[in-house]
């Protein structure tokens, strides 16, 4: 089953940025646009079943393997939890 139809079945409001800009416009999009979860999946992390994830509290959280991350998010939805902002230096 896709990623994006395995978020959609846990109740996650997804879109597919299918532009054929440059990873680096996307990203950029995406922070503009104040998306808090923006995911990354490309080969290497298709072979590995993982997605690198972008956050707007974090900025780049590295790659994580996409159950775990699924997980996470479901019990943020569930909780209605604020991902936790990166300190201020």
């Amino acid at each position: 089953m896709p990623l994006i139809d395995q978020l959609l079945a846990a109740g996650v409001r997804v879109t597919l940025d299918e532009h054929n800009d440059k990873l680096g416009a996307k990203i950029r999009r995406g922070e503009i646009d104040k998306v808090p979860y923006t995911l990354v999946l490309g080969g290497k992390e298709a072979e590995a079943q993982a997605v690198s994830v972008r956050s707007r509290a974090k900025g780049d959280e590295g790659t994580q393997p996409f159950a775990q991350y699924l997980e996470r998010l479901k019990i943020e939805i569930a909780t209605r939890a604020l991902p936790e902002k990166k300190a201020k230096v």
